[in-house]
């Protein structure tokens, strides 16, 4: 059984794909785990992208002189250093692994599976996080299941980094409220922040959950005088459904306006999620 499953982050900027002649963008994959599953599917997707892509250990080389420390929970600026560093378009960050699963109704098996970041190295966005995975009855069988698909997860990379390319070409810089204030500068002194009028706790999503995910989301906020969202750039990302979670929820609070001696204001504002798994204690 061979399953896909994928999550759109910065589902806020419109994407326009017009056709860019001779365009192709250079890709650099890395498996930063060093798992021998994770390198040998990372080697197959590297191998189907052709000359597209740039040699695997060098760009892994690179990539480790950064001392990312936590490298499939990047930041944008991140993500952006290890672009320039390895000299890639796209990033593409895999981690694969082996899972004895158990379900009611169904003898032992288990799930191999490959978790693929497409990242822009120009903006430092996740163009695309998705999951393939294969269940067998055995380990071996789960693995080499996996590395099957090498070709098909090379051509999906390849579609989501091309059109991420496009879309960063295409569009320049976020247009900016009239006299919007950042919180945390200079600016910002006298100011009263954004506040909801409710907090919605953003959805632990199934995916993380299954993969007993930790990690943060950090989302830069732009909010007019009004209270309303006007922009959402995510800075830190995570996979796995966090950011559509994160966006949802932000989307779903009233927000009063942040002000300034009584007078509303646009304001922009880091959020930040922190997710972790938590286990049901038994009673």
């Amino acid at each position: 059984m061979i399953i896909f499953r994928t999550t759109l982050a910065a589902a806020t900027v419109v994407i326009f794909l017009a056709a860019v002649p001779g365009f192709a963008a250079r890709f650099a994959v890395i498996a930063p785990d060093k798992s021998e599953l994770s390198a040998r599917f990372a080697d197959g997707v590297t191998s189907s992208l052709g000359p597209d892509s740039v040699d695997r250990l060098a760009a892994e080389t690179a990539f480790d002189t950064l001392g990312i420390d936590t490298p499939f929970n990047q930041t944008a600026e991140d993500a952006r250093r290890a672009g320039r560093v390895i000299g890639a378009d796209v990033i593409v960050l895999i981690r694969a692994e082996v899972i004895r699963r158990s379900a009611f109704g169904r003898d032992r098996y288990f799930e191999a599976a490959a978790a693929v970041y497409v990242v822009s190295a120009r903006t430092g966005r996740l163009a695309e996080w998705f999951l393939a995975s294969a269940e067998m009855d055995t380990e071996n069988g789960a693995a080499g299941a996996l590395v099957e698909r090498v070709r098909e997860v090379a051509a999906r990379v390849r579609e989501s980094g091309t059109a991420a390319m496009r879309e960063d070409v295409s569009i320049g810089g976020p247009d900016e409220l009239p006299g919007l204030v950042i919180i945390d500068t200079p600016s910002a002194t006298g100011v009263r922040a954004p506040m909801p009028y409710r907090r919605i706790r953003p959805e632990y999503t199934a995916e993380a959950s299954r993969f007993r995910l930790q990690a943060t989301v950090d989302a830069e906020v732009d909010i007019d005088a009004e209270g309303r969202i006007a922009r959402i750039e995510f800075t830190r990302w995570a996979g796995y459904g966090l950011e559509g979670s994160v966006e949802k929820a932000i989307r779903s609070m009233n927000w009063r306006p942040g002000e300034r001696n009584g007078k509303p204001l646009p304001v922009r504002v880091l959020l930040r999620y922190n997710f972790t798994k938590v286990e049901r204690q038994e009673p």
